[in-house]
């Protein structure tokens, strides 16, 4: 009681969204505040010698439970062209594709990946290193702003990024070893047409692995020289 009433007292400016709109006190405080109370107070009111309240305990968990109902309607009216699998990328690795440079990530040696920065927040940015446990130069930068505040340099490298992919950087071949990056990903959201530009610029220290079958597109990752060699 005394969590829920400092989640409704205490003023926490949440900057992702407007003054006095709390989205990440209600996604990230009530869940845990209320699973701590079923789970603690409902073992204990189980436990009493009062009847009235272990049957009112009862009532309680079933009113909790109700979400079964939209539970089971989602398992009927859905297809389950996910069953069994229990890998959160396996929504983006069941195209062959993604699978095959996700296995290449994840037996490659340790080394910083070069990912697009596709949004700012909640995109598919850095799923290629994430799920392959390899550090990325960026991910969202939106949420360094949310939970650090300004962070002008994360911004700078955010547009040298961008102007990377776009082929349009001074020096990328310095700008690429000064971050000590060894993987490049050139994936399905990255611009085509600028594949052939970036290529030419970085050919000399950075080796291309093609994983696009349908020849439509470039799709893979590029990798440094030296760590190729050892692969």
């Amino acid at each position: 009681l005394s969590l829920l009433i400092i989640s409704e007292f205490v003023y926490i400016d949440d900057p992702t969204v407007g003054q006095f709109e709390r989205t990440n006190s209600v996604m990230k405080w009530w869940g845990w505040i209320q699973t701590g109370a079923v789970l603690s107070l409902g073992a204990v009111c189980l436990g009493s010698t009062s009847k009235w309240i272990r049957w009112g305990t009862v009532s309680v968990f079933i009113v909790t439970n109700i979400i079964v109902l939209d539970l089971a309607s989602y398992w009927y009216y859905s297809g389950r062209y996910s069953q069994g699998k229990l890998s959160g990328h396996y929504w983006y690795t069941k195209n062959a594709t993604n699978r095959m440079m996700f296995e290449y990530l994840k037996a490659a040696p340790e080394g910083v990946v070069l990912e697009s920065v596709l949004k700012n927040a909640y995109s598919n940015t850095s799923i290629y290193s994430i799920f392959n446990e390899k550090p990325v130069l960026l991910g969202w930068p939106s949420h360094l702003t949310t939970w650090h505040g300004s962070v002008p340099r994360i911004w700078i490298l955010k547009s040298e990024i961008d102007k990377f992919y776009r082929g349009e950087l001074n020096n990328p071949i310095g700008w690429l070893e000064s971050n000590k990056i060894e993987y490049i990903v050139f994936g399905p959201g990255d611009d085509n047409s600028k594949f052939k530009l970036i290529d030419n610029q970085i050919k000399s220290l950075f080796v291309w692995h093609e994983y696009e079958h349908s020849q439509q597109r470039h799709t893979g990752i590029w990798v440094k020289v030296s760590t190729n060699k050892h692969q």
